[in-house]
Parts: structure tokens; sequence; C-alpha cells
């Protein structure tokens, strides 16, 4: 099987960019951030104010930090959390996708489509508006997600 790269993905397989990170992709991607937490939040929609919440709960923590906003950011929903917006997002801030593509070298491509549920909910769960919106994760229309062996 031959697999085909997203040409200005610093070579993340394709079929890779339309899924959902899972907590594990998320854990080690984390520490190799490195300190644009507040960067790279911002990019992907997170508040200043939440920023600033994550920021003074974590001082000098910087893998928490990230590690917070990139499960409040799978979490959100307001656009489907793919590996193609965090790759994006990573570029705009100027961290390339190179440590998301080292995260990734040894997930097995079956793995991902085999598997439909992430394993956790992250490190913070979203507070819902109202009952419309309180079905499992496994109920909402179009999640498709991802996992490593």
């Amino acid at each position: 099987m031959t697999l085909k790269f997203h040409s200005n993905q610093n070579n993340i397989p394709v079929e890779y960019l339309d899924c959902i990170p899972t907590d594990e992709v998320l854990d080690a991607l984390a520490p190799q951030i490195g300190q644009i937490f507040f960067q790279l939040g911002a990019e992907i929609g997170l508040s200043i104010a939440n920023l600033e919440n994550i920021q003074s709960n974590n001082y000098q923590d910087l893998a928490a930090q990230n590690k917070e906003v990139l499960f409040i950011w799978r979490e959100d929903r307001t656009v489907k959390p793919t590996l193609q917006v965090l790759v994006q997002a990573l570029v705009n801030v100027g961290r390339g996708a190179h440590c998301l593509q080292e995260v990734l070298k040894n997930v097995d491509l079956n793995t991902l489509r085999g598997s439909k549920e992430v394993g956790g909910r992250g490190a913070i769960p979203k507070k819902l508006k109202n009952t419309s919106e309180q079905k499992p994760h496994s109920q909402k229309k179009g999640s498709k997600k991802c996992s490593i062996a």
C-alpha cells in the first residue's frame, strides 16, 4: 500500500488528516510544541481570557499549558478538530508540523481507520449549553475519530 503525502504538511499522510487526534496523540504532542501555547490557542479559536486562565493554572509548565489548549480545542467542536486543522494551526504560528509528524510516524493507518472512539474526554470537559447538546460523542453526526496502536 502506498500512502499519499500532503506536499505542504511535512509528509503527514493525507489519509490521516481528516482524523480527530486521540488523547495519546495530544499527550505526546503537548511537550513538543514549546512556548507557543498562547499563539496556538488563539489560532485554534480559544479566547484570550481562557488562555490567560490556562497560563495562570499551569504557571511555568509549558507541557501542561499546551496539553490543556489541545484538549479544550478538541472538545470544543466549533470546527471539527481534525489533524488537518491542527497542522494548519501549527504552520500558521510558525511551529510547523514536524512535531506532529514525529508523533504520528508510529501510528498505523489501519488502526486509525479501525477505531471509531477517542479514549477519554480530555483534560477539561466542555460545559454544555443545553440538553440537546448532551449527546454522547458516539451519537454525534460525522464524528470520525482516530486512535494509535
